[in-house]
């Protein structure tokens, strides 16, 4: 990431990053890669946008899921504590559009993070390397089933 007066510009992946984000995204990696190589801002995820309380942990991005829900949940007992839960169609509009604009982008964060991370010894063939990138990126779909749950709780407590 780049600086250019006070603000973070995204960067583009550099042409032999893309190997490894595509094997560290998995399925769909040919949206992200198309998104990422268009440069800032990587344009509006409408997973995101529409699903955020799942889409998050899915792609295995659990610090942007607790703030997530974090923000969710100190919204909703505010309204609740007013007596005002129908409010809370607003907050997860927001929330979802938020996560709509910035979802794409904070994915390409992520996943350069965790690849940034992976040990990379001397003399380790690629295709070595390319091989365990799978283990630490793709999806979880344990933490979809988590998210599917817990989302289905909030939903019905909010409708009681």
């Amino acid at each position: 990431v780049t600086r250019r007066r006070g603000k973070a510009k995204p960067e583009k992946p550099s042409p032999l990053e893309y190997e490894e984000l595509e094997v560290f995204v998995g399925w769909r990696a040919h949206y992200y890669l198309k998104r990422w190589k268009q440069g800032p801002g990587y344009g509006f995820n409408w997973g995101a946008f529409g699903f955020s309380a799942v889409w998050l942990p899915y792609r295995k991005m659990y610090v942007a899921t607790l703030w997530c829900w974090s923000v969710w949940l100190v919204f909703f007992l505010s309204f609740m504590a007013a007596g005002t839960p129908q409010e809370m169609g607003g907050v997860t509009f927001i929330i979802g559009l938020v996560c709509g604009c910035k979802g794409n982008s904070w994915y390409f964060s992520h996943s350069r993070s965790a690849l940034s991370k992976r040990p990379r010894p001397q003399g380790q063939p690629r295709d070595a390397l390319l091989r365990e990138i799978p283990q630490d990126g793709g999806v979880s779909f344990l933490s979809l089933a988590v998210a599917v749950v817990f989302s289905g709780f909030l939903i019905v407590v909010q409708l009681i």
